[in-house]
């Protein structure tokens, strides 16, 4: 099952797949994703990726058992086509509960999401790089036309390099084939 949203985030989602031991097809995915970007095109400018939030929500513990994680992702899949469909009703319900109310429900939701992120970021050699990483592909940052996600690899890597030397040149080069 892909669940997929209009974000450049294949890459993102698929290391974060890995990291929960799937083993994503990534031909399938890079195809998926480039024939609906080619047939969404027709409509207007857009992308179609593997949706990086969507994905952490189904690999979250509260999800419950890895062999009913399929389930999840499909239902979850359904429910974005649902909401896709029907946008313009969903935006309407959005201005009908109370703003607080909402933002406190969603921040609630990520929660767990953004604890499990930081703690499988620095679970390795690394600490400084990752977590530099994270704050930045959290960020609203945009500069010379770029977002955040290159940014944050850039900064991650150029704080490791400064900070954690020994440690990333050794990661580096075990991870050499």
């Amino acid at each position: 099952v892909v669940l997929l949203m209009t974000l450049p985030t294949n890459i993102p989602s698929m290391v974060l797949l890995e990291n929960h031991d799937y083993q994503p097809p990534k031909g399938v995915l890079g195809a998926v994703s480039g024939l609906s970007t080619i047939a969404g095109s027709l409509l207007g400018p857009s992308a179609t990726s593997l949706s990086l939030p969507g994905v952490a929500i189904c690999l979250a513990p509260e999800t419950g058992e890895r062999r009913l994680r399929p389930h999840v992702a499909a239902m979850a899949s359904i429910g974005g086509l649902a909401i896709a469909v029907l946008g313009g009703v969903a935006a309407h319900t959005a201005t009908i509960v109370p703003r607080e109310l909402l933002v406190a429900a969603v921040g609630l939701a990520v929660v767990g999401i953004v604890a499990n992120s930081l703690g499988s970021a620095t679970r390795g050699p690394l600490l400084l790089g990752p977590l530099f990483t994270f704050a930045i592909a959290m960020s609203d940052m945009s500069l010379l036309g770029l977002g955040s996600f290159p940014w944050a690899i850039g900064g991650g890597i150029t704080v490791s390099l400064l900070l954690e030397r020994k440690q990333f040149l050794e990661l580096a080069s075990t991870s050499r084939p």
